[in-house]
């Protein structure tokens, strides 16, 4: 599945590669923001806070109109212990 492969190249190498990998995909693969968030979330569950961010912000840049992809960041920034991005977020 095309989302998990984008959620493990977020999680592993960041932002930037996942922003790559995704340009560079076959325009008929898309990103399924459901499945991404609910990865994302077990990441921040686990407390790999860092894997989990860069999904979720790679969420609200793949689905820029999704007030739930916003929300989503906003918390784990705020769980994470980042307050002022957490409130820039929301």
């Amino acid at each position: 599945d095309y989302s998990v492969a984008v959620a493990r190249v977020l999680a592993v190498n960041g932002l930037n590669a996942g922003l790559a990998r995704h340009a560079a995909r076959d325009p008929a693969l898309n990103a399924r923001e459901g499945l991404l968030d609910a990865i994302a979330l077990r990441h921040l569950h686990r407390g790999e806070t860092s894997a989990a961010r860069s999904i979720l912000e790679f969420n609200t840049r793949a689905f820029p109109d999704s007030s739930w992809a916003k929300w989503s960041l906003a918390e784990a920034l705020r769980a994470s212990g980042d307050r002022a991005a957490a409130i820039a977020a929301y």
